[in-house]
Parts: structure tokens; sequence; C-alpha cells
């Protein structure tokens, strides 16, 4: 029953945190569409965020789930401090990287990506969202592992609210082009911040640790491939569209395709609930009991939702 409850906890609290991140953008998009001239704009904000995914992917290179597969083998707070600093500098140095090569190559991924050099404007917005959100991973593990839930709720609700208090004005006074790629850059440092001052205590560069980065890596880097074909099937059709019959186009798409991502709002509970009690968990003798359970369970309310939808449609 505690192992009941407090997968159900996790479930609701996170996968409501992780959701809610998902259904304001969703209810906001009518108003954003509307501000908008042409959906060659909201094409462009698209393709910028479908680059921030891929190389804020490859900054992080599954990192994060490797800290907390290490942050629960000891209960030793000193070791579980040098995990989250070990990733902290790694996703720093990955992440810098990435933007460096953005930076360095600007008209050749402008013109790449958004068709013309002259874009360079939004691709160093895109540039810099992938540098903060690399490391933005990383300083919110701590409230996931101490299971702060009140906190990951809060700080997921401001994001949008901070999204959408940036984009509208600019959208009302013309800035069509940056508003949106702007916006998610204030969205990201807002929640960098804050995550950082809340976890500050976890996390310090001199407690860098080689050989823990070692087995970070052993953990992470199997996990990369699968982050990248997941991009790929859930981005590259974003990619064609506006290369072969432009961005106004790959405008229109990603308006469909955000309508439809509603039917991911019941997984991302499920993936935002999961984390945390799979790791804490996983050093118990029932495991295996307890995660078949869990699949059993949610087979049935799949299911349930799956018949529910049929009725519906």
């Amino acid at each position: 029953m505690e192992k009941f409850k407090l997968f159900m906890s996790n479930f609701l609290i996170y996968g409501f945190g992780s959701i809610i991140s998902s259904v304001i953008p969703l209810i906001m998009l009518p108003v954003i569409t509307r501000l908008m001239p042409d959906s060659f704009y909201y094409g462009l904000s698209d393709i910028s965020n479908t680059i921030v995914q891929f190389g804020t992917a490859l900054a992080v290179m599954g990192m994060y789930d490797a800290v907390f597969r290490l942050f629960f083998d000891k209960e030793d707070e000193n070791y579980q401090k040098i995990v989250c600093s070990t990733a902290l500098v790694f996703t720093l140095i990955a992440s810098f990287a990435v933007f460096l090569l953005l930076i360095l190559f600007r008209n050749q991924f402008s013109a790449l990506f958004f068709g013309d050099p002259k874009f360079n404007n939004v691709l160093y917005l895109t540039a810099i969202s992938i540098f903060i959100g690399g490391t933005n991973s990383i300083v919110q593990i701590p409230t996931r592992t101490q299971n702060k839930r009140i906190v990951f709720i809060i700080l997921n609700t401001i994001g949008p609210v901070v999204s959408y208090a940036i984009s509208v004005p600019l959208l009302l006074n013309g800035y069509y082009l940056i508003a949106l790629p702007l916006a998610a850059v204030a969205t990201a440092l807002t929640k960098e911040l804050s995550f950082y001052v809340i976890n500050r205590k976890w996390f310090d560069l001199r407690l860098f640790d080689s050989g823990v980065l070692k087995q970070l890596l052993v953990i992470a880097i199997p996990l990369l491939p699968n982050f990248l074909i997941y991009w790929i099937f859930n981005s590259s059709d974003r990619l064609m569209i506006s290369w072969l019959i432009g961005a106004s186009f790959t405008g229109i798409y990603a308006v469909g395709a955000k309508i439809g991502s509603a039917a991911q709002l019941i997984y991302q509970a499920f993936a935002g609930g999961w984390q945390f009690f799979a790791f804490s968990t996983m050093n118990e003798e029932n495991q295996v009991e307890n995660n078949s359970k869990v699949f059993e369970y949610l087979g049935a309310v799949s299911f349930g939702c799956a018949t529910l939808v049929f009725a519906l449609s």
C-alpha cells in the first residue's frame, strides 16, 4: 500500500507538473496564431524549437538519467553532491561547445535551417536556449531526488506564465520573428536561476570527479541514440517541410502537431512520476513484482482511455 501511495503521489504531482508546461501552450495556441500575421513566423519559431531539442539532447547526452541512477546508489550526501557537480560540469562544457558551434557557423546554420542567413538573430536565441537548457535539466535533479513536489509544480507553472508574459507583448508590438524564441530563452533562464538558487548546496564545481564522470558516461552514452532517434521521428518531418515547401507550411503543420500532442499528456504524467519511484525503489527485493503491477495498472488505464476516445471520436 505504501508503494502504491508513493507511486500515485508522484504520478499526480510530478505528472501534473510535467503536463502543465504542455497544457498552457495548448490553451494559448489560438491566441498566438491570431497575433501572428502569417504562419511563416510560427514556422521559424517551431524550427528554432526543433534545433533546441536536438542541441540540448547532444549537450545533456543522457546525463540526466545517469545522475538519477547513481544518486541512489549511496546514501552518502557528499557522494551525491559529487555526482550532481560532476554532471553539471560536463553538461556546462558540452552545452557551451554546441553553443559555440552554432555561433561560429551561424550563417551556414541559418541558411540550412531557416533558409536565409538573415535570420541570424533567431539562431543566436536558439544557441542561447541550448546553452541554458543543457544545464537546466541538471540543476533540477536535486529537487526531484529529494521529492520536493510543491517546488516542482510551482516552477513548472511559472515557466509558461513567464513565456507568454514576454511573447504576447512582443507580438502585439510587431516583433513576430523573435517573440517566441526570446520568450523561450527568458523562460529557460528563469527556471535555471530558480532551481540553482534552491539546489545550490548540491553543486560545487570543485567537486568534479573524473572517476564518477566515467561511471556517468557508461550509463549516459548508450542512452544518446535513443534520444536522437526520438528526435528524428518527431522533428525530421518539420525540417523536410521547411526545406521542400517553406517555413509557412511548417507553421501550419506545427499548429496541427501541437494540437495532436494533447494525446501525449497521459504519457507525460506517467513519465514525470515514474522516474523517482523507479530509482528510489530499485534496490528492493520485490522491485520486479512492483514494476509488474505498475505495468498492469497502466495497461488498464490505457485501455480505458482508448475506449473513451473511440466513443467520443
